[in-house]
């Protein structure tokens, strides 16, 4: 059900995420893979062309394609915490990119989706794969 703005509160847009509900396996692509392996994931450790500033808001991207992960820098095999609620838009343009999200500014739609309990976003992607962001870095893991 949507809230009276049409947004944010349908029930049918939170999923307790594994990583198989994601997809599996799943990958993120960085240029800082080498200092990842080392150090895991920070928001200090991943630059703007690994996915901080995503389409969606700062986090963790990770996917199932491995060759749009490639897109980003050297491919990473990776894992999420357990019990991770994901926000899955049912209708993109209201959820995504509506007034409270200032129509689509990355950093308000990671803040109003996190203000509202999730732990990311995840969306369909082509071909059957998924991309999702993930906003705490110590919920993804390097396999």
């Amino acid at each position: 059900m949507k809230d009276a703005k049409g947004h944010g509160s349908d029930p049918r847009g939170a999923h307790t995420a594994g990583v198989q509900q994601v997809g599996q396996p799943l990958y993120h692509g960085s240029p800082k893979a080498a200092q990842i392996k080392r150090q895991g994931f920070s928001l200090d450790t991943i630059s703007k062309n690994s996915g901080s500033l995503g389409i969606t808001g700062t986090g963790v991207y990770v996917t199932s394609d491995p060759k749009r992960a490639a897109l980003y820098g050297t491919v990473l095999d990776v894992g999420l915490a357990p019990g991770l609620k994901l926000f899955q838009p049912t209708d993109t343009l209201v959820d995504l990119f509506g007034s409270h999200t200032n129509y689509g500014d990355p950093d308000k739609i990671a803040n109003y989706y996190r203000s509202k309990g999730y732990d990311g976003i995840k969306i369909a992607g082509q071909g059957g794969h998924q991309t999702a962001v993930i906003f705490d870095p110590k919920n993804v893991k390097v396999r």
